[in-house]
This record gives structure tokens, sequence and C-alpha cells, in this order.
């Protein structure tokens, strides 16, 4: 269970899940995990896309960015700044880690609550 806003954490799952659809082939597998450790709870979305070189993957949650090879595509850049945004108005921390061969995890880490009458559960 984590405290917040359920629309805005919602718009996390869909914004990451958005991203890996959008640039990744049909043909790459996209996870999306969700567990409890300690008293956090960890939301990871992966892909087996082509990924981002270091370059592009250090500035994907900048506004208004976009890698050069997505330029061709839809979308403003803001995608992951918004969820960069809204994990840090939950308390959480966000992390992306990509490799042009084996593709892209992005990884939230937000603290988990045990009051259930504030807490939201998004599935």
């Amino acid at each position: 269970m984590v405290e917040g806003d359920e629309s805005s954490l919602r718009q996390v799952i869909v914004n990451l899940v958005t991203n890996s659809l959008s640039y990744t082939p049909p043909t790459a597998a996209i996870t999306v995990h969700a567990a409890s450790q300690g008293d956090k709870v960890v939301l990871e979305v992966e892909d087996t896309g082509p990924g981002m070189s270091s370059y592009d993957a250090s500035k994907a949650f900048d506004r208004f960015w976009r890698a050069e090879a997505s330029r061709t595509r839809p979308g403003s850049g803001l995608g992951l700044s918004i969820v960069a945004g809204i994990v840090a108005a939950h308390n959480g921390e966000v992390m992306l880690a990509s490799d042009i061969k084996s593709g892209t995890e992005v990884r939230v880490v937000l603290p988990s609550t045990q009051d259930m009458i504030n807490a939201v559960w998004i599935s």
C-alpha cells in the first residue's frame, strides 16, 4: 500500500508503460513488476527493446527532452519528467537503467504505509 493520490500514481504507470510501448518494436517484451520490499513499494517496468545510449538515459527525465531517434514519433518529451515529479511528490525515487543491446528498466520506489484508511492500492 502507498499513501498518495490515486490518479497521479496511476499516471506514473500509464506513462511508463506507454513509453515502453511507443519506443520498442512489437517483438520486444514489456514486463511490469510490483512488490513490497520492507518499508518500500517497488514498481519496475522493463522492456527488451533497443534501449538508450548512456547520454540519452542521463537526459530521460528532463522536461521536453527527446532522444534524436524519437523525434519523428508523437509526444512532447514530458512523460518521464511527469513521472519524476509525481514520484518526488510522493517522497519516492525513480531510476532508469538502459542498454542499447538489452533494453530499458525504470524502477520507482515509494514509501509504503500501514495506514489502510489513506492508502492507495493500484492494480
